[in-house]
């Protein structure tokens, strides 16, 4: 096998901000139903830079391409914001049990892009 020993990450770019949001079942739940981490600059009202990736939804957590680009370079307002939520779950084909998540995903990434462009 391999052990990991180390690992590099680039420092933050200047005005880079990052958020994340979680949604439980429970105050004190262990394992998030949906999680979402946004790291993205914003500058003068638009979205320079961006990367979204969520958890909970997926084996692994998943990058969320069609989202990121639903805002690079767009202007950070709630039109924007709303069709970033709806890119996140386009083409999704949840489990029975799970559907109940592209709802939650939805609403999670709202809320994190709304506090970004505050």
């Amino acid at each position: 096998g391999e052990l990991i020993t180390a690992i590099q990450l680039s420092p933050p770019v200047r005005g880079e901000r990052a958020l994340y949001q979680r949604a439980i079942s429970r105050s004190h739940a262990e394992w998030p139903l949906v999680e979402v981490c946004v790291r993205a600059v914003v500058s003068s009202g638009s979205i320079q830079f961006i990367r979204i990736a969520a958890g909970g939804i997926a084996p692994v957590p998943l990058r969320l391409s069609a989202s990121e680009a639903a805002l690079q370079g767009a202007p950070a307002n709630p039109a924007n914001i709303a069709k970033a939520a709806d890119q996140a779950t386009a083409g999704a084909k949840p489990l029975p049990m799970t559907g109940y998540k592209l709802d939650l995903l939805r609403g999670v990434i709202h809320d994190v892009l709304e506090r970004l462009a505050k």
